[in-house]
């Protein structure tokens, strides 16, 4: 009998332990991220695209964070390029931007958030130049600079005190006339909590 007053002692101070202990916070006011996206895209302009976002983020309040961002797009990958030279690339953004982030439910590993945003880059077009009389026709770059606001949602997930998974789901406008009916892109990435 006595063996098992000793074993329900320790259990309950195991117990006690356990629930007294603080949970790691996340999410909180301070905290910097710092992490890298990977994803698809499809639009009307671009059609179907493969994206890399690297980003810094700061959360400025608990819950809510602002980051600068990076992008890099390849366009055109549902395009047929068989009849194409080697030496022609397909179209390229490369942009940087502000977003803003609000986790609206959290719970201690998972959160819902928000996230609004806005990108300035440059979109290069690799076309051969027929106005050379030279052949084959050499290769010329048009560039147009051009902003490009975003709305998305998503979800993140601790995998432990500093790492983090995410997927977003964001729809981009484009400030550009002749980039008309916008963009959808699809991501995963990945973060780590440097504060």
């Amino acid at each position: 009998m006595k063996n098992y007053l000793i074993l329900a002692l320790f259990l309950m101070a195991g117990n006690t332990f356990a629930q007294s202990s603080t949970p790691t916070p996340w999410l909180n006011k301070g905290e910097i991220q710092v992490g890298v996206g990977f994803g698809t895209g499809f639009g009307d302009y671009s059609g179907t695209t493969v994206r890399t976002r690297p980003y810094i983020q700061y959360f400025i309040k608990d819950r809510w964070a602002v980051q600068l961002e990076g992008q890099y797009e390849v366009h055109g990958l549902d395009k047929q390029q068989e009849y194409l030279r080697e030496d022609l690339k397909r179209p390229q953004y490369l942009g940087a931007g502000i977003a803003t982030q609000y986790h609206f439910l959290k719970t201690n590993r998972f959160s819902l958030y928000g996230q609004a945003g806005y990108t300035y880059g440059r979109y290069r077009v690799y076309t051969y130049d027929f106005s050379s009389s030279s052949l084959p026709f050499p290769t010329r770059t048009i560039t147009t600079d051009y902003g490009r606001f975003s709305l998305g949602a998503g979800v993140q997930y601790r995998l432990g005190d500093r790492w983090r998974i995410h997927a977003l789901v964001e729809r981009q406008a484009a400030t550009e006339l002749k980039f008309k009916g916008g963009a959808t892109s699809v991501q995963v990435g990945v973060s780590f909590r440097i504060r």
